[in-house]
């Protein structure tokens, strides 16, 4: 009887395991489509445009990268992927203009859709939330008062 509980309870334990397992994995895009968003994140940046949400682009793009020290990139190489279980990593070289500066940058992307593009620094903030979301609040709105918040 002792016997039949301990393969029960692991039994249990592995389907429990592989189950979570693959709920993340639903999140993890195709490679193909991971290399696409990247792509389309960094030709946004050659462009000038800002992080957020990506027009035009098919599915939903959405960039984080709040480590960026210029408006534009000047060219930019994907090295490869970087392995790993979890999400799709890529190794960058980017190259901004003026001064001209050279960085090996990692970019991480999940989801469906949207994807999701964040620089490692930023995925790192974001799951330790440690991420500064100042930026996301309008300019025009006043600060919480003790009065404002629920007892």
């Amino acid at each position: 009887m002792i016997m039949i509980r301990a393969v029960l309870l692991l039994l249990t334990s592995m389907a429990v395991g592989c189950g979570s397992r693959n709920e993340s994995a639903r999140f993890i895009p195709t490679p193909e489509a991971a290399r696409a968003a990247l792509t389309a994140a960094l030709e946004a940046w050659k462009e000038g445009r800002p992080t957020g949400l990506l027009a035009g682009v098919s599915p939903p793009v959405q960039v984080v990268d709040e480590t960026r020290t210029t408006p534009r990139l000047g060219r930019y190489e994907i090295l490869g992927t970087v392995p790993g279980d979890g999400p799709r990593t890529f190794s960058v070289l980017l190259e901004t203009g003026d001064p001209s500066v050279r960085v090996n940058a990692r970019y991480i992307v999940v989801g469906i859709e949207p994807l999701w593009v964040f620089r490692q620094e930023d995925f790192d903030k974001m799951a330790h939330w440690e991420m500064d979301m100042k930026h996301d609040e309008p300019e025009d709105k006043e600060p919480l008062r003790k009065t404002d918040r629920a007892p």
